[in-house]
């Protein structure tokens, strides 16, 4: 099993000239996605430990 690794947690927007999307994301630009939506009023950051767990459980393989 790796250890000693670090999850880095990245905010970022998706916008064209009709809507504007923020979201957050963990690893590798060009790995697989998994997509976690909310609803209104919760907010991006209730997924957090989700996407850290997740991220965990790739770098472990």
């Amino acid at each position: 099993m790796k250890m000693g690794f670090i999850i880095q947690l990245s905010k970022n927007i998706h916008q064209n000239d009709k809507h504007k999307t923020f979201y957050l994301s963990v690893g590798e630009e060009n790995n697989k996605k998994i997509y976690f939506i909310h609803g209104w009023p919760e907010l991006s950051i209730v997924w957090k430990n989700k996407l850290v767990f997740f991220q965990i459980l790739v770098f472990m393989q």
